[in-house]
This record gives C-alpha cells, sequence and structure tokens, in this order.
C-alpha cells in the first residue's frame, strides 16, 4: 500500500498543467503527421502533376516548333499530334493520383494512340496516289528527329495498296475508339476488364481473377482486392527471380558482391528476406481469397518497387511503434527530474525521513515512469486512432488483422493486436527507462540527466546505420532498440543492417529485460546506500 501511495504522490507532483499541455502538444502534432502526411514516404512516389505539367510544356514548345515549318504531311500529323497529346495530359493530370495510374490513364494512352493512327489512315486514304506513303523508308528520319519515327511508324504499321482495306482498318479503329471513350465515360473498372477479356489474351490466374472482377462488378481499381492482387504478382515475381545464388554465382555478380562482405552473410540475409515477402504473399493470398482487406505497408519491402500502394487507417495506426523515442522523449522532459530534481531541492531530506525504505521509494519512481511511458502511449494511441479514423475511415479497424504464424495466415482481433505490439515496444523503453534511473541515481543533475538521456534516445535508431560499418557490437548493447517499431515493421534501417549482421527479433528484448534488471540492481544498491548529506 505504502508503493501504491507513493506512485500516486509522484503522478500529483509531475502531472501538472504544464506537462500535460506539453505531452498532449507533441502527440498531437506527431499523430498529425502520421495519419496526415505519411503517405508521402512511400517508396517509388512519384510526383504526377508535376510529371504532367513537364509534358504539357515539352508538347507545347514541338507544337510551336512545328508551326513554322513548310507544310506538309508529317508537319499536319505533328501538329495534330501534339495537341492531342497536351490534351490528353491535361485529362490525365486530373485523373492520376499519388499511389498508381489508375485505368482511365491507359484507356486515354489508347485513345490517343487510337486518334493518331485515325488521322494517319484518313491521310493516305484521301492521298491514296500520292507515292510519299508508300516510300517512308524503315530508317529515314523524319522531321521529329527520331531515328524510329512515331509518324513514319505509324505509316508502316496501317499503309495497303487496297484502299479499301485501309478504309476497313479506320472503321475497325474508330469503333475500338468508341469502346474506349464509352469506358472512361462510364469510369467503371470492371467494365475496362470485361472489354480486354474479349479482346486480350491472359494467363489462367490473370483470367481467373479478371473474370470475378467483372462478376463481382468492382467498378473502382482502388479497390483492395484489385491493388492486393496487384502486389501478389509482384511478390511472386520477386521470389522468382530471387531465389539465393551459388558461391561462384556470388563471385561473379559485382552488385551482390559490393552489397555483402561475404557469401554466407548473402546467403543468411536472402533466406531472411525471402522468408519475408514469402510471409507476406501468404496474408494477400487469404486475404483475396477471404475478401478481408490486409494492412501491409509496402515501405517495408524496400529492396523493390511495389508500384501499386493503397492507404487505409490500420496501415496509419501501425506507426504506432514508431512512436517510441517520442514517447522516451516525453517521460524525460516531463519526469526525468524524479530523483535529481528531490536532490536539488533537498526535499530528498525528508523524504528519507519517512519510515518508508529506501527501496520502495526508489521502485515506487520506477513503476510511476513506467506507467506514465504507457499513459503517454495509450493518449497517442487514441490520437492515432481518431485521426486516421476520420481520414481514412473508421471501419477498417474493426475489421480483422491478418498475420502469419507457423500454422498459417491467422485472423485476429486488431485493437488487440495494436496493443500487444505497444507491449513489445515498450520492453526496450523500459530499459531505457532503467538507464535513465540509473543516470539519475549517478549524476544527480538533472540537466546532465536529461541531456544525456535525450541523446541516447536521438540516436538509437542512427545506430543500426553504424552496424552497417563493422560496428556489429551495438547488437548486444540495449541501444538500437529503444525505438523497436523499426524492427516489428521491418524498416530499411533494420533490413538494411541485416546485410551485416546474423540478428535474432527476440534478442533485443532478450537484452532490453537484462538491462532492465541490471540498471535497476544498481540503482537501487547506489540508492539505498547514497549518503544522505549528499
Amino acid at each position: 500500500m505504502k508503493i501504491i501511495n507513493l506512485i500516486k504522490c509522484e503522478f500529483i507532483k509531475n502531472y501538472n498543467l504544464k506537462n500535460l499541455l506539453i505531452i498532449l502538444i507533441t502527440l498531437l502534432i506527431s499523430t498529425v503527421a502520421i495519419s496526415s502526411l505519411w503517405f508521402l514516404f512511400y517508396e517509388g512516389l512519384d510526383d504526377f502533376e508535376s510529371r504532367f505539367n513537364d509534358g504539357i510544356a515539352y508538347s507545347q514548345n514541338k507544337y510551336e516548333s512545328y508551326e513554322v515549318l513548310d507544310d506538309s504531311f508529317e508537319k499536319e500529323f505533328y501538329l495534330n499530334y501534339y495537341q492531342q497529346r497536351i490534351e490528353m495530359l491535361e485529362k490525365k493530370k486530373t485523373i492520376t493520383n499519388y499511389f498508381q495510374e489508375c485505368f482511365q490513364d491507359k484507356v486515354l494512352s489508347e485513345i490517343n494512340y487510337l486518334e493518331n493512327e485515325i488521322f494517319v489512315l484518313e491521310q493516305m486514304i484521301d492521298n491514296f496516289n500520292n507515292p510519299y506513303f508508300k516510300e517512308i523508308d524503315e530508317y529515314e528520319i523524319g522531321i521529329d528527329g527520331d531515328v524510329y519515327n512515331e509518324y513514319q511508324s505509324i505509316i508502316r504499321s496501317n499503309y495497303s495498296d487496297d484502299i479499301d482495306e485501309m478504309k476497313k482498318v479506320k472503321e475497325e479503329k474508330e469503333k475500338v475508339k468508341i469502346a474506349y471513350e464509352n469506358i472512361f465515360k462510364e469510369n467503371k473498372y470492371y467494365k475496362y476488364i470485361e472489354y480486354l477479356l474479349k479482346t486480350e489474351s491472359f494467363s489462367s490466374e490473370y483470367q481467373t481473377f479478371y473474370e470475378n472482377v467483372v462478376s463481382q462488378k468492382i467498378a473502382d481499381e482502388r479497390d483492395y482486392r484489385i491493388i492486393s492482387f496487384e502486389q501478389l504478382q509482384q511478390l511472386e515475381s520477386y521470389v522468382i527471380y530471387n531465389q539465393t545464388v551459388t558461391n561462384d554465382e556470388f563471385n561473379q555478380d559485382s552488385y551482390l558482391k559490393n552489397q555483402f562482405s561475404n557469401y554466407d552473410n548473402y546467403v543468411k540475409f536472402n533466406e531472411k528476406y525471402l522468408n519475408i515477402v514469402n510471409e507476406t504473399i501468404a496474408i494477400i493470398d487469404y486475404s483475396i481469397e477471404n475478401n478481408i482487406k490486409h494492412d501491409i505497408s509496402f515501405t517495408n519491402l524496400d529492396f523493390f518497387e511495389i508500384e501499386e500502394k493503397e492507404l487505409n487507417s490500420k496501415i496509419i495506426v501501425n506507426q504506432i511503434g514508431y512512436l517510441s523515442i517520442i514517447v522516451i522523449i516525453l517521460v524525460v522532459l516531463t519526469s526525468g527530474n524524479i530523483i535529481t530534481g528531490e536532490h536539488s531541492k533537498k526535499t530528498e531530506k525528508i523524504l528519507f525521513t519517512y519510515p518508508v525504505k529506501r527501496w520502495k521509494i526508489l521502485l515506487s519512481k520506477f513503476l510511476y515512469l513506467i506507467i506514465h511511458s504507457y499513459i503517454i502511449w495509450f493518449i497517442a494511441l487514441i490520437l492515432l486512432l481518431l485521426l486516421s479514423g476520420i481520414n481514412y475511415g473508421f471501419i477498417d479497424l474493426f475489421t480483422p488483422k491478418l498475420i502469419y504464424s507457423s500454422s498459417g495466415v491467422l485472423e485476429v482481433n486488431y485493437l488487440l493486436y495494436i496493443i500487444k505490439e505497444i507491449f513489445i515496444c515498450s520492453i526496450p523503453v523500459i530499459s531505457f527507462l532503467a538507464i535513465l534511473l540509473l543516470i539519475s541515481v549517478i549524476s544527480l543533475n538533472t540537466t546532465l540527466t536529461i541531456g544525456i538521456s535525450i541523446i541516447l534516445a536521438i540516436i538509437s535508431p542512427l545506430l543500426w546505420l553504424l552496424i552497417k560499418f563493422k560496428m556489429e557490437f551495438l547488437i548486444y548493447t540495449p541501444f538500437p532498440y529503444f525505438d523497436y517499431g523499426i524492427i516489428l515493421n521491418n524498416s530499411s534501417l533494420f533490413l538494411g543492417a541485416l546485410k551485416y549482421v546474423d540478428f535474432n527479433n527476440y534478442l533485443g528484448l532478450i537484452i532490453s529485460i537484462i538491462t532492465i534488471i541490471i540498471c535497476y540492481i544498481l540503482s537501487n544498491i547506489l540508492y539505498i546506500k547514497r549518503d544522505i548529506k549528499n
């Protein structure tokens, strides 16, 4: 009971308006950044609008350069070509998003190319007896300066000695153009797929999936089922083309030799990484088969590019593990003087005169720091749940989380899963608090304690970079693990370090627990034996 009362005293002493404002403002800024701006950090994120603006400016300059040339069939074509291209890019700029090029983008490209073909066919039909079209040489350089000139290419593909044949081709292309224009207007993804199934052939896997798209009338290409299938194909291709090579093949590959110090490290890394990819494939496959949205973030698989990307509420909330350093810094700023403050204010002399053993006093302070960190973390979780729900919808937060285990893919309660993730990430944080306690007992100086603690917290994620530079011994210290979300989320920092060390995910937790025990025991010994006159 005395320990509980001592913990209450710590809360009364430290939970003032100033500290609460620091906590709330910092967490609000952090969670807003994660929920609203996180998509900017997707691997391979493309600034489509800027790219289209550059294309429009280029096409406009080309159009103006052709206007001053002497009249010719080719000039007429390119004036039309660049005018059509400008109009197409203007439309594309309004429909393409940051995460993938939508099917309408592809439809517009097809319409644009068909318009050019129809234009050239009309020229050839209207000027059928003109030898210009018949005598186009395969390697002739046109006025556009390209060896494989767009205009000449269309002529070679469509020219015929039979004018009726060209008229027939033109009519067919006009029908196709009308079909694509209707698809664009309807803006239904399954309509686009339905047309492709009639006009193209696919592998059995794609054929089956696309037939399901049509039967289920999936209208939005941003539907998670579509994105998941495309992600699945890319991941499976990665597995096929990145199997572990032999020692001789490794020695002949300059890229691999630059990436890994030796063949053994390469084998260990590739096996671990392929395991991560195969587990991801299993989850996505389960997601598609059971019509359950997954929440895998593809920024973690950063050694190859995933073109199709999606954000949902779960993907945002999953970043809660990355707030470890924020939690640590807030604990340090609001309670870093938990021991040194009493020493500097001389209040510890009064405290030591109470009929309470010193080990109980120290234990209450340590337990307060732990409870304080959990309170900060759960405030952050509530804010992140609210902000992600507002931005991306609350429904996903109440659907199952898909995880991979030895028995296969399992469906678990998402909120319970996140609480478990916070608990795992909290173990290294508690080891930090044990170090903070020890520093406080030794230094008895608030500024020094807070300064050292914040430096340790900030450099913690950067230590994974040092591991790449032959400092493998760092994995046997508690310092790289304070931000354990780096490991749980398979971040690029962690995966990069795996190329140089053979690392077990449990190692960090074991070292953290050992650190907690050692630092607390040392703090306890020093605190009990300290001379009260100091």
